[in-house]
């Protein structure tokens, strides 16, 4: 059975209690689908300001540019890059997926997430196995 929170990643009571609800003592590693503006203008700032997670890997199907765009490798070195979705759902370390992509991808992206064995999360909406 998955549970539903609502969390927003700028609320540290709801962080808080999302950690107490999974019974977490250290940063949960994330995983992020897709970098776009949303994920670096609107996600990105807050989960990387909040102790409580600690990016992992980023699955982006774009290799490294040469003309300096913005890409994972480039803007999170120290993050492992993934250019292949099975591969980077593989990745064992890796505990909360984060579905920053177009709408309408959010719903495969999940749920190849969860069935991998991952939580997941699209928007605002947090999918954990309770």
């Amino acid at each position: 059975m998955h549970s539903y929170v609502n969390i927003f990643e700028h609320d540290s009571a709801h962080s808080q209690s999302l950690f107490s609800i999974i019974n977490m003592s250290k940063p949960m590693k994330i995983g992020i689908i897709g970098y776009g503006n949303a994920a670096r203008v609107y996600h990105l700032p807050y989960i990387t300001s909040n102790p409580n997670y600690v990016i992992h890997a980023f699955y982006q199907r774009a290799p490294k540019p040469e003309n300096g765009k913005p890409h994972v490798s480039i803007d999170y070195p120290d993050s492992k890059h993934y250019s292949d979705l099975d591969e980077f759902l593989k990745d064992s370390e890796i505990e909360l997926v984060c579905v920053l992509t177009q709408y309408d991808t959010h719903g495969a992206f999940a749920e190849k997430a969860l069935l991998a064995g991952k939580h997941g999360k699209s928007g605002c909406m947090l999918l954990y196995h309770g």
